[in-house]
């Protein structure tokens, strides 16, 4: 569970410098978005019992593969106009 969250959290820091830098054509913060659910439910789930985390994990999972799906569909499909003239 560890490598999982600091693998999230090393999107949440990537979507950080998309932000600062405008790394992506468009929705900068969809790193962020895609990376920050699973290391909150860990936070969350080792303060609550299992059975309240099991209704929760579905609002952390949710948004993070559907920021994930939308990261790589943008990642693919779209790129900067001086990437594409190197």
């Amino acid at each position: 569970m560890a490598g999982i969250s600091l693998y999230f959290l090393g999107l949440v820091l990537f979507g950080i410098a998309a932000m600062r830098n405008n790394l992506l054509p468009r929705w900068n913060a969809l790193p962020i978005i895609a990376g920050i659910g699973f290391p909150v439910l860990i936070l969350l789930s080792s303060t609550m019992d299992w059975e309240a985390t099991q209704y929760i994990d579905l609002g952390f999972f949710l948004p993070t593969s559907l920021g994930l799906a939308e990261l790589g569909l943008l990642l693919k499909s779209d790129t900067h106009e001086e990437a594409a003239l190197a």
